[in-house]
């Protein structure tokens, strides 16, 4: 598995790291286009494929202090893609967080949760705190299984 996956769309980028696993940092720069989040959901699809066949368990932590607000259909796409993952998701994602700052943002996701209730994501100002609460979350899972 690289360490650094990168998508993008002209300026527009996310780039998925996994050199902090089991936390899965991702992170978006610019504005979430329709190519962008196409290609974004193909390499997490991918990616959670092998960290189902290496038995992993993860945090995911989006962050998008240097995103912009998702147009309203890119924001549906979000959702459908999210919707379309939500099965392998869940057999290897112990939590999500979000760490933003802008309100239109922070709008934009509390939306998607108003659509699709089980979009639950966890949201912080800072990646350190997304951080301690993504390795809270790993280790009351395993509190739970051990």
């Amino acid at each position: 598995m690289d360490s650094l996956y990168t998508v993008e769309d002209g300026e527009h980028r996310v780039v998925m790291d996994t050199r902090e696993l089991p936390l899965l940092l991702v992170h978006w720069t610019g504005e979430a286009t329709a190519p962008l989040v196409r290609d974004f959901f193909a390499l997490q699809e991918r990616v959670i494929h092998e960290l189902e066949a290496e038995g992993r368990s993860v945090v995911i932590i989006t962050v998008a202090l240097d995103a912009e607000r998702p147009r309203g259909y890119v924001r549906r796409q979000i959702l459908r893609e999210t919707v379309r993952l939500r099965p392998l998701l869940d057999r290897v994602r112990v939590g999500d967080a979000m760490v933003l700052t802008n309100p239109l943002i922070h709008a934009a996701m509390d939306a998607l949760h108003w659509v699709d209730p089980e979009f639950n994501v966890s949201t912080f100002e800072t990646l350190d705190e997304a951080r301690a609460w993504g390795l809270d979350m790993l280790g009351r899972r395993q509190e739970r299984a051990g």
